[in-house]
């Protein structure tokens, strides 16, 4: 339910986006999106991973509601501060900016998560839609040399979450993030990364390289 009510913010947020931004809303959705943005301007003054922070609290005060009753589909004060933290990480996403994109395929990775175990199947091309909003973001955090994410698209690879699944890409990424670790000066973490390659793939050439070397 965790999950879900992550999902939840993410669906109502941009539908309710939608329906402000193409038709006269009523007066309580005008409400309803002022204080959306007054949140979001409130998340354009934090770094990325202060707005993921808080997005984190923010789901675990969402998730405690959810177990006293009320319902996830009621959009209060919480829900409204984690929708406007969302949509400015997202904005920054959208401008490429590695940090809010790897902080962004994080966030998302656990929407995706809920999507699929509480789809049981009815949604498979929006959670096949999610996995892969998450992908692109992390390659782009990646691509600036953010070790966590490379990591994170090898397992993506590994489990087959939202793309083919592959051991081979999967060794290939752990590979990847294994060097930016190192090139990092972060040894145990590309150790790490080295071992979850050749538990993908046993023989993997670059990966037994880079362990020689680190070992020597």
């Amino acid at each position: 339910m965790r999950f879900l009510t992550s999902a939840v913010l993410i669906v109502i947020g941009v539908w309710c986006h939608a329906v402000l931004a193409e038709n006269n809303a009523s007066n309580s959705a005008e409400e309803g999106f002022r204080r959306m943005t007054f949140y979001q301007d409130e998340a354009s003054k934090l770094s990325a991973s202060w707005i993921y922070k808080g997005l984190e609290k923010q789901r675990g005060i969402l998730a405690a509601k959810t177990q006293l009753g009320i319902s996830e589909f009621v959009f209060d004060e919480d829900t409204y501060k984690a929708t406007g933290y969302v949509m400015e990480l997202e904005r920054r996403r959208k401008e490429n900016d590695p940090a809010a994109s790897f902080y962004y395929g994080i966030y998302n990775w656990r929407v995706c998560s809920g999507f699929e175990s509480g789809s049981k199947g009815q949604f498979d091309s929006d959670v096949k839609y999610c996995w892969l909003d998450s992908l692109e973001s992390l390659k782009v955090a990646s691509n600036a040399k953010i070790a966590e994410a490379s990591f994170n698209i090898g397992q993506m690879y590994e489990k087959g979450w939202g793309v083919l699944s592959s051991k081979l890409v999967a060794a290939d990424w752990y590979v990847r993030a294994a060097q930016q670790f190192n090139d990092s000066g972060s040894r145990d973490e590309a150790l790490i990364s080295i071992e979850s390659a050749l538990n993908a793939v046993h023989d993997h050439p670059a990966a037994l390289r880079l362990k020689n070397m680190l070992l020597k």
